[in-house]
């Protein structure tokens, strides 16, 4: 599998502040948050496989789930 943040119109705000390790999926910030500000953020991530899909319709394309999540900030 292989993670990527998505390039979408949710994520503008918010893939900059973010990156994602393309092997494991973790999430990691790129930026110090202040809770005060914004306790919350939102991002979309892609995971895909490398495989041709089986799939009807799929052109070949690899299998691939698409997860927009809320990362809450706290203490």
């Amino acid at each position: 599998m292989l993670y990527k943040i998505i390039d979408s119109d949710r994520n503008i705000e918010n893939k900059n502040k973010f990156e994602v390790n393309e092997q494991t999926g973790e999430i990691f910030t790129k930026v110090v948050f202040d809770r005060e500000t914004q306790g919350a953020y939102a991002l979309e991530v892609e995971a895909r496989d490398g495989s041709p899909s089986a799939r009807p319709n799929s052109n070949n394309q690899p299998n691939s789930g698409k997860f927009f999540g809320k990362i809450s900030l706290c203490c």
